[in-house]
């Protein structure tokens, strides 16, 4: 059948239920049912839409909360990053072409006076060295043909030799010396390490040292040299304080300035820069020389030229054998 818009102008849907007549009304069980159905499937959709919206809540919250973290230890660690290293010493003395720089970059001309910090290299030519004064109160003096890098408490030998003096009360922080052979620690002490092309070697001048290479330790007192062969195999050998093993050594201490210095300082210093020993004729000499001033300076001086400059001052006689200085008035008292 065909439904067409009447004269009476209805419209075909509004004719087309008018044909289909009344209808029976659904079982009332079964509209509960329905309906119970629908409610339920519009609660999951509401909770499903909630959960949805809470997880993106929460991936706001954790993004923010990572972007934040990530600001907090930028804010911690960049400032530590960009900080530079702390300062660990100055140059005093150079003699010769000395170079540093930072751990893995180019390294330039050294001067005294220069700062060094944490972690710089320090390399010396074949016919250079280099007197460092440390923070920590230690001397420390670079041999020719050496490489070194220099931390906070500690020092890499990468190649030659170092000295290190802790000063004559050995209230300095400790110092370690760490090299691919062993590692050296110190009990107070003036002592050098020398790296070996089969081994390492340690001469104390003063103090003690103990030299640890994995589970074994060997300690070396004042006087004494500890050489460690490649097999392990640890070789100890007694030596003087003075002499041609510590010429170099000397070369590069630091400069004593005379002025408002006693005597008596100056022979401390000398000595124990030389491993020498004084020895005054009588207690009225050594008394003395607690009270009698110096002035001027010893620079550029080697150390038996400076003892002679000095006991020239004072006209007293001094002799200077094996490492001892005896100091008198007169040939008589020398001759004791």
């Amino acid at each position: 059948m065909m439904i067409t818009r009447n004269e009476a102008g209805r419209d075909p849907l509004e004719t087309l239920l008018m044909y289909a007549g009344r209808r029976e009304s659904a079982d009332p069980r079964h509209s509960e049912r329905i309906e119970q159905h629908l409610y339920s499937h519009w609660q999951q959709l509401i909770q499903n839409r909630h959960a949805a919206a809470q997880r993106r809540r929460v991936r706001v919250f954790a993004g923010g909360f990572a972007v934040a973290a990530s600001l907090i230890m930028a804010a911690v660690i960049l400032p530590r990053v960009l900080a530079p290293s702390p300062v660990v010493g100055h140059v005093a003395t150079t003699i010769g072409v000395v170079e540093s720089g930072a751990r893995g970059k180019p390294l330039t001309r050294l001067g005294t006076g220069v700062a060094l910090r944490a972690g710089s290299v320090l390399q010396t030519g074949d016919s250079a060295g280099a007197g460092l004064e440390l923070l920590s109160g230690h001397s420390l003096r670079v041999a020719p043909a050496s490489r070194v890098r220099i931390e906070t408490d500690s020092i890499l030998l990468d190649r030659g030799q170092i000295y290190l003096d802790s000063g004559p009360t050995g209230r300095t922080k400790s110092i370690t010396v760490h090299s691919s052979w062993a590692t050296v620690r110190e009990l107070g002490t003036q002592y050098q390490v020398r790296l070996l092309a089969d081994g390492l070697e340690v001469s104390v001048r003063e103090g003690m040292v103990r030299l640890e290479r994995d589970s074994d330790i060997v300690t070396a007192r004042a006087g004494e040299s500890l050489r460690l062969e490649h097999d392990g195999h640890v070789r100890r050998e007694a030596i003087l304080p003075h002499g041609e093993r510590w010429q170099w050594v000397t070369q590069l201490g630091p400069v004593l300035d005379l002025n408002d210095r006693t005597l008596a300082e100056f022979l401390e210093w000398l000595s124990r820069e030389n491993g020498w020993r004084v020895i005054f004729a009588t207690a009225s000499l050594q008394r003395d020389a607690q009270s009698i001033e110096l002035s001027g300076s010893v620079d550029g001086l080697g150390p038996e030229e400076a003892l002679a400059s000095v006991m020239a001052t004072v006209a007293w006689r001094y002799t200077l054998a094996d490492g001892v200085v005896t100091i008198g008035i007169s040939d008589a008292d020398l001759d004791r």
